[in-house]
Formats: C-alpha cells, structure tokens, sequence
C-alpha cells in the first residue's frame, strides 16, 4: 500500500472517530457542560463550571455571593438580607478557587457587593490542583483554559458507567436552580425526614464519616484567603466567613488538633463565624441528611446569625464569632465539649 493510499484512509478513519466520540460525549454530556435541562440528570453536574459560566455571562443579575462547598447548599441565598445574592456552591470547594472565581467576576464586569465564603475542616487539606481535568470539579476559567477542557470532554471514549447510566436512564432525586438561586432541590428528602424524624435520626449510617481526607496545606490556604480579604478589602466589598457546622461523627474524624490550628491561623486574619464542634446542632442528627451535609432548616439559622435576623431563635451555643482575641478561648471550650462527651 502507498503511503498516499495510506494517508487517503487513515486520516480520515482518526477524523470519522474523533466526530463520533464528540457527538457521543455532546449526547451524553454527564456533567451538563452543554445541556441546561438541570431536572432529569442521572448524576451530579459540575456546578463550579456550570455556575461561573451563567455568572460571567448574566453580569447584572447578582451583586452578592456565596461561596462553600455542597454543604453550603444548603443555605438560602433568598432569605440573606443586604443585596442579591446567589449560591455559587459546588462540589468540594475550596477557597484558592474563590479566589479565582471572585477575581473572574470582578474581570466580567460583574458589580460585587458583598461575599460570603463557608469553609470546611477539609478546606486546609485538598490540593486545588486535584480538580483540574476531573469531569465534575473542572473549573471554569479563561478561554484557552476552557476551550481545553472543552477538548478534553468531548474527545474521549466515554466510559462503561456513562453509557450505563445514560441507557437506563435512572434520574437522581435532585433538581438543580442553577439559573435563579444556584440551590439544589430536594424537599421529598426533608419531607420524608419530617414524617420519620425518629427513624432518620437513629440511622446507624451516622456512626460512619463519609469524608476521610489527609493533607496540610494550613499555610497555602490561608495565604489564599488573605488574598481574598486583601482583594474585597481594596474594591470595598464586604467580606464574611464563617465554618460549616460539621456533624459531630466526622469531627471526630477529622483531625480536631489541626483543625484548632487552622482556626488559630484563620482569626489571625480577620472574625469569622464558627459553626463547628460540639454543640446543639451537630450533635441531633435530624439536622443532617448523613454525615457531610448540614438541612436547610441549619441553613436558615446560619443566616440568622451571621446577620442578626431573628438571632434570638438561635440556639445560644450555635454559632460564635471569633477574632484573635477570643480565639484561644474558644478553642478551649470546645475542646472541654469534646472531653466532657458532648460528642459521644
């Protein structure tokens, strides 16, 4: 065969291939890179890509926004007073993300006027870098960083367990407001919870963390939010941080020493609320729906607390605002919590 023969097939045999797999992938998209129909999906979409995108693009829509991991979507940006806001939670968010995505609105154009970030007891341990090139967690970015992603997404052979999922067509129980709120919606799940609260709250799936993380990049972190703060700082936006309550299993689990000293770190740069350790809310499991993600009903009372918005409904050990000041004191109490069995 001559190489002219050669080249007359194998060309366009590679171009034939290379269009079926994107046209598959475009089909299939299990991500909804592509697609905006967020009510029958079979799996999770990646929602930093998702959401950054819809933001970039809607520049006037929002001036306030939330940022966290899932957890924090669980929080209603609807009932935050003070601007309009908008939940930009996404799958294991970490704050050298927000930096970047708050520097990409900033660039697009969009008027910020107040940011909320919610922060992990895994925050301090995953490398952002993990995320890049992973199908969920990809962010979204430049062009020449999204026109890459883009390649890579549609120029594969899509796996077994896409196509699986794809032909039995099975949806997840999760509805997805990306283009109001950013929430995901689930009531069936806190309806059911209601009507068995007792059955819920003796799961023995609570006695198992979810999350088993390791890793220490204290200092990176709060390199990262110290740019984050220098930024709002410098265009006058405020600024607000809190953590996320973390059911009292997996902070057990976590590494409460480092933990400690993430926090010490944290107040060095500035007052944040702390929703963590043991206390009324992470320690009654008809609070969680398992033991990584917090109701909307403890949503509701973050909000009320961190913007005094009938706080007196709060429980009064939930939620304490911490600065240098009173950090060490605080980290003392919530150790005594521990060591009393406050979190048996």
């Amino acid at each position: 065969m001559t190489y002219k023969r050669f080249n007359s097939i194998f060309f366009p045999t590679i171009l034939a291939v290379l269009c079926f797999c994107a046209m598959l992938n475009y089909v299939l998209d299990p991500y909804s890179i592509f697609h905006e129909d967020f009510t029958r999906l079979t799996r999770e979409p990646n929602g930093h890509f998702i959401k950054m995108k819809y933001l970039v693009n809607n520049p006037s829509r929002y001036d306030s926004f939330l940022f966290g991991s899932s957890r924090v979507g669980h929080i209603n940006t609807e009932k935050i007073p003070g601007g309009r806001f908008y939940n930009v939670y996404y799958s294991e968010g970490l704050p050298a993300e927000f930096l970047q995505n708050i520097r990409l609105l900033l660039d697009s154009s969009v008027s910020v006027k107040n940011v909320v970030i919610g922060l992990d007891e895994f925050s301090y341990k995953i490398d952002p870098e993990s995320h890049n090139d992973r199908g969920l967690r990809q962010p979204y970015g430049t062009g020449m960083q999204n026109f890459g992603f883009y390649c890579r997404y549609l120029f594969h052979l899509p796996s077994t367990t896409v196509l699986k999922e794809r032909f039995r067509a099975v949806p997840i129980e999760i509805m997805y407001d990306f283009h109001k709120t950013g929430l995901p919606l689930h009531s069936q799940v806190d309806d059911y919870i209601e009507k068995n609260r007792e059955l819920h709250a003796g799961a023995r799936g609570f006695e198992i963390p979810l999350l088993d993380y390791e890793g220490d990049r204290i200092a990176q972190t709060i390199a990262d939010i110290e740019k984050i703060k220098r930024l709002c700082d410098s265009r006058g936006i405020k600024l607000i941080l809190f953590i996320n309550p973390v059911h009292k299993t997996a902070l057990l689990n976590c590494g409460i020493q480092q933990f400690e000293e993430f926090k010490r770190k944290l107040a060095s740069v500035g007052g944040f609320f702390d929703f963590s350790g043991c206390n009324s809310i992470t320690t009654d499991n008809y609070y969680y729906y398992e033991t990584t993600h917090y109701r909307y009903v403890v949503g509701d009372l973050m909000v009320q607390r961190m913007f005094n918005e009938n706080a007196a409904a709060v429980p009064p050990d939930f939620g304490v605002f911490v600065t240098k000041t009173n950090i060490e004191e605080h980290l003392k109490e919530l150790r005594e919590r521990v060591a009393s069995g406050c979190c048996p």
